[in-house]
């Protein structure tokens, strides 16, 4: 039996992260932290989600192990010394035969129009940030507004070692 095909997610990194305010202050200074965050967050949307997801960044990486970056979920690329990450998720796209299931993120006009002619779904980097805060807030409701049952409430007291009544 075939396996089911898997949506791959081809994210233009460095103009996604300078559309994220809080990211984007932390490039000026500490640019490996910046590009650690954004693969976090990316890792946090699409944890739940059978995807493959490549982050390309541009240029070389400044750090040795630049695989640092990747994890089992959110894979990291660097493209070529003094090369565009366009270059590169172009490539990608072309490596792949169905395109119906890759979708690029990149308000790069270039990349999002190469994609759309090459019948990728898209998606403009802003439109992509709204829908990851859009589900980390929701989360971050759920968990506030989680009223703990009578068996959790006992789980917890036994896991602390406390008494209640």
């Amino acid at each position: 039996m075939k396996p089911t095909p898997v949506e791959l997610y081809l994210i233009d990194g460095y103009n996604v992260i300078y559309k994220i305010p809080e990211i984007k202050i932390l490039m000026e200074t500490d640019l490996q932290s910046a590009r650690e965050r954004f693969v976090m967050l990316l890792t946090n949307y699409f944890s739940n989600k059978r995807t493959e997801v490549i982050v390309v960044f541009d240029g070389l990486s400044d750090i040795a192990d630049f695989n640092v970056h990747t994890n089992p979920k959110v894979k990291v690329l660097f493209s070529r010394q003094n090369q565009k990450a366009d270059i590169l998720i172009k490539s990608i796209t072309d490596e792949r035969s169905n395109k119906s299931l890759i979708t690029i993120i990149s308000s790069d006009h270039e990349v999002y129009q190469y994609g759309k002619v090459s019948r990728c779904n898209v998606m403009k980097s802003e439109e992509f940030i709204k829908k990851t805060r859009a589900k980390s807030f929701n989360y971050e409701n759920s968990i506030k507004t989680h009223i703990l049952s009578k068996d959790e409430i006992e789980i917890w007291k036994q896991i602390f070692n406390k008494e209640g009544k």
